[in-house]
């Protein structure tokens, strides 16, 4: 079998779930001995994070690294076809938007099926000023229902998601196929979390609640920083709390602000920028994973990656989190952007951490099952096969 894949960029130019995603397919697909071809736009001359390596051809179009700008769109126009013919693939895979592009210029060639990572609205903030936050959208919108209901093969990554569809779109025609997110599980490797907890320079009496992600309003770090701070320094049993969030973003200075105004800096660390393998281990030395989008995710993968560290999980209710996390053994769910609700059970896991290694096992055992890369794969393969 040989695939295309489609896809604006790859954790090379940064760490959003659909690029991991990407990634994964691709190096997965080529383990299994799969060829894989990839349209993409130019790779950054230093990559951010892993590289790109498709055991078939790469074809980069476009100005933009990340963007489907307007001369990606000129390019694959003029392009695309051409290197269809030459690579002569079985399936193409497009990756969210690049499903009307694809569909539209090597629809009548061969198949196309397209993931879509959220609609048009799921993971946005609702509220004042999304017209002017989310213009573009709105623009898009007649185009992409139609696309939506064309009949075009679709895979999502969660339940949450096929409602969504229905709902904004009225569509699809067929009913798209649920394949759950997986990840290469190599990049989350179960180290001995002394180990992990040493390289965070965790106190050993101590509990750590980890964040990770883009540090914007949207993604509740605000929420989870007023929740944190407002709770006693000490937890029972004397045992101190501290707070570690990975990642960079607009709220950063004003976080910061909060906590060294409110007496806490001994308290919350900012680690920004975290790499894949230090990403792994801040999971594994946590003993609580905390995630307050304010947003409905798509799937959220990084409460997978969580609990496949064996780290319980505190997230929304919101979007398809309640799939992946499930509430009560996972973790707990909290209504989304409820900053009170979120710190009465920040409150109370703290009250009963840390958990037994046992029972932190059974979690990533369970986790490692559900969301590993080749149990998406096999999914994909079965997709592929019915197209």
């Amino acid at each position: 079998m040989r695939v295309l894949i489609i896809c604006r960029s790859f954790p090379h130019h940064r760490t959003g779930g659909m690029e991991w995603h990407a990634h994964d397919i691709v190096e997965g697909l080529a383990e299994a001995g799969v060829t894989v071809d990839v349209i993409t736009t130019p790779l950054p001359r230093q990559p951010a994070l892993a590289p790109l390596r498709p055991n078939g051809r790469l074809l980069e179009l476009g100005g933009t690294p990340g963007a489907y700008d307007m001369r990606f769109l000129w390019d694959f126009a003029r392009r695309a076809r051409g290197f269809v013919r030459e690579t002569r693939p079985d399936v193409v895979h497009a990756q969210g938007m690049a499903g009307m592009l694809a569909a539209r210029v090597l629809g009548r060639a061969l198949p196309v099926v397209t993931t879509i990572h959220g609609t048009l609205w799921s993971e946005t903030v609702p509220g004042p000023g999304r017209l002017r936050r989310h213009w573009k959208r709105h623009l898009l919108a007649p185009l992409w229902k139609r696309f939506i209901r064309s009949g075009s093969p679709l895979i999502v990554d969660s339940e949450f998601t096929a409602g969504e569809l229905r709902r904004e779109t009225g569509g699809p025609a067929s009913p798209p196929a649920v394949v759950p997110l997986g990840f290469d599980l190599r990049r989350f490797p179960l180290t001995p979390r002394a180990e992990a907890r040493r390289e965070w320079d965790v106190p050993d009496d101590s509990i750590l609640v980890a964040a990770a992600g883009r540090v914007e309003h949207a993604k509740g770090f605000g929420d989870l920083v007023a929740a944190f701070t407002s709770l006693p320094a000490h937890g029972p049993g004397s045992r101190p709390a501290l707070l570690t969030i990975a990642g960079e973003g607009s709220l950063l200075p004003t976080l910061r602000r909060t906590v060294e105004t409110g007496g806490a800096a001994g308290r919350v660390r900012f680690a920004g920028r975290v790499p894949s393998e230090r990403l792994a281990s801040l999971l594994r030395a946590a003993d609580l994973f905390v995630n307050l989008d304010r947003g409905a995710p798509a799937f959220g993968l990084a409460n997978a990656e969580a609990l496949c560290m064996g780290t319980p999980v505190l997230t929304t209710d919101a979007g398809a989190h309640r799939e992946v996390v499930r509430d009560g053994q996972d973790g707990t769910l909290v209504p989304r952007a409820t900053p009170q609700a979120a710190a009465e059970a920040l409150g109370a896991w703290l009250t009963r951490l840390p958990e037994a290694d046992s029972a932190r096992d059974d979690r990533a055992s369970a986790a490692r099952h559900r969301f590993s890369r080749e149990q998406m794969l096999g999914r994909l393969v079965e997709v592929y096969g019915a197209m």
